[in-house]
């Protein structure tokens, strides 16, 4: 049905509520700063008391005492940030700061300005100041998230990462602090630093370079050149694929599958290729990143395979199988990639994902096919080397996954794969290439690669004629280079093929044959046109009245008709449909 339409407040709604708002900042403004005094101790007290700070209306603040008063409101919230380590309440300190400096005009702004300023440039000596205290002592223990040096250097972190999220972009254009936080990455690695110090580490380095991009595009003067920041960018990903390799925390992993994807998705858009003053910031994903976001991927797909097979094994099992949650979450993030073009079309991440294609997990398989739709493979749109690479690629995948169980679920998981590729309709130089490279791979290893051959049959029944006797060439060669006499129960999949393509041959002579068949009746009524057509045009000039006198008698005809019908008994009913005939008969 149809959702709740919008409610928008009338004009006097809009007033009255600005004069509420008026007159509770009036009446708030000394009982709040009270309240400060008595809940500073208590950050989360104080995290409720930013939340009403907010709703102030700082227009009314007018004389220099009411804006003193203001201001020591808002150093108190500073000093209840640099307390607390809770995400919740980090936020609500700086949200009512940033509101503050949005809102607030003249000096008083500036004075809210004043203390942004300051709590940013305090985050970031802290975390130099705690990055440095770790990693110079040698009774830290690193790995101990409740040592006291780990537990300073993660709140900082946390207080900079979310200064970050709300605004913060000094911290992000700060060159100094990414040089910290990559020395903290480079040697936490080797320290057993705590997942949770990793994990804000590169949360930080992640938001930082998003913020230089940021300044690339919109900064007069950016705060990096494209060249370094892409270098930055290398880098950072180089850190990641070898933390990913490291590691068994589960949330570390996900943290650094969420990093690794959104920085190719942002690095590696169109628009950054396209941009002059962004190009040379694009970043080429490397086979190593995209086979790590694919292995973060890959063990929770076949956990759910695994688990829908056991299911179904077992009827009597109530409610349907356990699916893990990060497993689409994963998918979808690398579906991201391939659908908005951020890796090549034949990477082995867009193989990996297209082989999954017929999954028995519908709702993965909706994730890939609808990845998929945006690549328009159909009609020719992308070269055929490079849709024959993605196909081949998918294909291989499945039958490798086959070849491991050797189950009849798995090839026809793989045959049915292949009809999918059919059904994208991809060009005929495409649709070529993928039947020739699957040809040489099904002979590279026989007879263990000779199945494939049975994958191939559903394209290669597309063929147009042409490139089916030239598929058909490449097999007789191929049967030539082989000894396959007596061999016929090897080889039968490479003769299946060999026969799909002559019965697609010979049903293409034969619906072209019968598109000249022709029959008695349609060559005699033919016949009869033509002679009607030969006397009139040999009719003399004086048979151009001829139509005239046929209408004349033809109208001489209809009135005898009418008239006779008239004479006869009326109780006799007309014939059924005869007064609809001489209506519609033409005079």
């Amino acid at each position: 049905g149809r959702g709740r339409g919008r409610k928008f407040r009338s004009k006097a709604q809009q007033e009255a509520a600005q004069r509420n708002r008026q007159q509770f900042t009036s009446a708030f403004i000394r009982p709040l700063v009270q309240l400060v005094h008595k809940c500073q101790p208590y950050p989360e007290r104080m995290a409720t008391l930013a939340s009403i700070i907010t709703e102030l209306k700082l227009e009314v603040f007018s004389l220099k005492r009411q804006e003193a008063q203001f201001e020591k409101l808002l150093l108190a919230l500073k000093d209840t940030f640099f307390k607390s380590s809770s995400p919740a309440e980090l936020d609500q300190c700086i949200n009512a700061v940033v509101r503050a400096v949005e809102t607030a005009a003249g000096d008083l702004r500036d004075r809210c300005e004043d203390v942004f300023h300051d709590i940013v440039a305090e985050s970031l000596e802290k975390v130099e100041a705690a990055a440095d205290a770790l990693l110079g002592s040698e009774q830290c223990d690193p790995s101990d998230p409740d040592d006291e040096l780990v537990f300073a250097l993660a709140s900082a972190l946390t207080r900079a990462f979310r200064l970050q999220h709300l605004g913060g972009k000094e911290i992000g254009k700060d060159g100094a602090l990414h040089g910290v936080l990559t020395g903290l990455l480079e040697k936490g690695i080797d320290l057993c630093l705590d997942e949770r110090v990793l994990e804000l580490v590169c949360l930080n380095i992640h938001d930082q370079l998003l913020w230089c991009l940021w300044s690339l595009e919109h900064d007069s003067e950016p705060c990096v050149s494209a060249r370094d920041l892409r270098g930055r960018c290398e880098a950072f990903l180089e850190h990641v694929t070898r933390l990913a390799s490291c590691t068994e925390a589960e949330a570390l992993k996900n943290t650094l599958h969420q990093v690794a994807t959104d920085m190719v998705f942002c690095f590696s858009n169109e628009k950054l290729f396209g941009d002059g003053k962004l190009r040379d910031a694009a970043l080429v994903p490397t086979d190593a990143l995209m086979k790590h976001i694919w292995d973060h991927c890959a063990p929770a797909m076949e956990d759910n395979v695994r688990a829908r097979s056991q299911s179904q094994a077992r009827p009597d099992s109530a409610g349907p199988a356990p699916q893990r949650a990060d497993s689409l979450s994963s998918l979808s993030a690398a579906a991201r990639l391939v659908a908005f073009s951020s890796v090549p079309l034949d990477s082995c991440l867009a193989q990996e994902l297209l082989s999954w294609a017929t999954a028995p997990v519908k709702d993965a398989a909706a994730v890939v096919k609808q990845a998929v739709a945006h690549l328009s493979l159909g009609g020719g749109h992308e070269p055929g080397a490079r849709v024959a690479a993605l196909f081949c690629g998918a294909l291989e995948l499945a039958f490798s996954r086959y070849t491991e169980s050797h189950g009849s679920a798995m090839f026809k998981r793989f045959t049915d794969l292949a009809v999918y590729l059919r059904s994208l309709k991809p060009g005929s130089a495409a649709l070529l290439a993928t039947c020739r490279a699957g040809l040489e791979f099904g002979l590279e290893h026989v007879p263990e690669n000779l199945e494939f051959l049975e994958g191939l049959q559903p394209l290669a029944a597309h063929l147009s004629p042409e490139d089916a006797r030239e598929l058909k060439r490449d097999m007789e060669e191929a049967e030539k280079a082989h000894e396959m006499k007596n061999m016929e129960d090897v080889w039968e999949p490479f003769f299946s093929l060999v026969a799909c393509l002559d019965n697609h041959l010979t049903t293409g002579e034969k619906r072209k044959r019968s598109r000249k068949i022709s029959f008695a009746n349609m060559d005699a009524a033919a016949e009869e046109e033509e002679e009607e057509g030969e006397e009139e045009e040999g009719a003399p000039e004086g048979g151009a009245a001829e139509p005239e006198a046929r209408g004349g008698q033809a109208v001489a005809a209809l009135e005898a008709e009418e008239q006779a019908e008239a004479e006869s008994d009326d109780d006799a009913p007309p014939p059924r449909g005869a007064l609809r005939r001489r209506r519609r008969r033409p005079l």
